[in-house]
């Protein structure tokens, strides 16, 4: 067998340099503006003329495209997800329809970095709707030729490339300690019903938790209250002070600490379950948070009011 030619081989020769390789996480990574301008890049490399960008306080944005080539004249709507819902759920995905039906039912391509839950991907399906996620746009990202690739990947991450960019004066949004909320009465927490599919980012405390049987509920970060009651399906990390039930039909995803858990016979309960024992600390404690904010002086009207959580 012949040796291998060190000369030839990237790793091995001095000086070379690696070709870029982009990623699902380094694509959820991004900020918006940033995920923004690689998704237009694209749709200019594949052939398409895109129109100006619509941009929204939530950091959703949507442009159209077109095909110049094409023999019968016709956009399309290519829209980025909010930054609260860079996991796409069913209000998103029929949000979206109500556009595309505003707009003469054109197609429509929706993008959510973080993916979709089962009921938004139904939903696309039957409306016709392209779904894209981060993993999808790397790979396509990874097909171009090396030199395309490159230049994408060194526009995109030239300077800080992470900071979001505050959607009403378009400039870098500062991380900053939420206040501390301190400890309140658990009686004053209010009591949370959940019927439809969604993703919760914030960490969730309230006195009594419901999902009914059309819930689907992705929960981002810890959940703790008195009781939680589980009629539908939900996922995430549960602190109960007093008990959870997961009702026939209701379904778990995750972690339960409560001192009393009951699944009925149809229930389903997949993770790890720890039986209360003592007192907990104040279930309404929270836990000192941070968030981007748009901190600039003189800041632009509406400014003040742009919040986002971290993914």
């Amino acid at each position: 067998m012949q040796s291998p030619d060190a000369s030839e081989d990237p790793v091995l020769t001095e000086g070379s340099v690696l070709p870029v390789s982009w990623s699902e996480d380094l694509l959820r990574s991004l900020d918006w503006k940033r995920l923004l301008e690689v998704i237009r890049a694209l749709a200019v490399y594949s052939g398409y003329e895109p129109g100006a960008t619509a941009v929204e306080p939530t950091a959703a944005a949507q442009f159209f495209i077109e095909d110049p080539k094409a023999r019968q004249k016709g956009k399309a709507l290519v829209r980025l997800a909010p930054w609260s819902r860079w996991m796409a759920t069913v209000d998103c995905v029929t949000g979206f329809v109500e556009v595309l039906a505003a707009n003469g039912h054109i197609p429509g391509i929706y993008i959510a970095p973080a993916g979709a839950t089962p009921g938004a991907q139904t939903a696309a399906r039957s409306r016709g709707i392209q779904l894209l996620d981060a993993r999808l746009l790397a790979a396509r990202l990874n097909e171009l030729p090396q030199e395309y690739s490159e230049y994408f990947h060194d526009r995109t991450m030239s300077g800080v490339a992470t900071v979001p960019t505050c959607p009403i004066c378009l400039r870098p949004m500062t991380s900053a300690e939420e206040p501390d909320p301190g400890t309140v009465n658990i009686d004053d927490l209010p009591d949370l019903r959940y019927a439809t599919h969604d993703i919760v980012g914030e960490p969730i405390h309230a006195r009594r938790i419901e999902v009914l049987q059309s819930g689907e509920v992705h929960f981002l970060r810890e959940v703790r209250a008195r009781d939680v009651v589980v009629n539908g399906v939900v996922k995430g990390d549960f602190v109960c002070d007093r008990s959870l039930l997961l009702n026939p039909g209701g379904v778990l995803y995750g972690s339960v600490a409560a001192r009393s858990v009951l699944v009925r016979p149809g229930g389903e309960l997949n993770g790890e379950t720890r039986i209360l024992q003592g007192p907990l600390e104040p279930i309404a404690k929270l836990a000192r948070a941070w968030a981007w904010r748009c901190e600039h002086v003189p800041a632009q009207p509406g400014c003040e009011k742009v919040v986002f959580h971290p993914h």
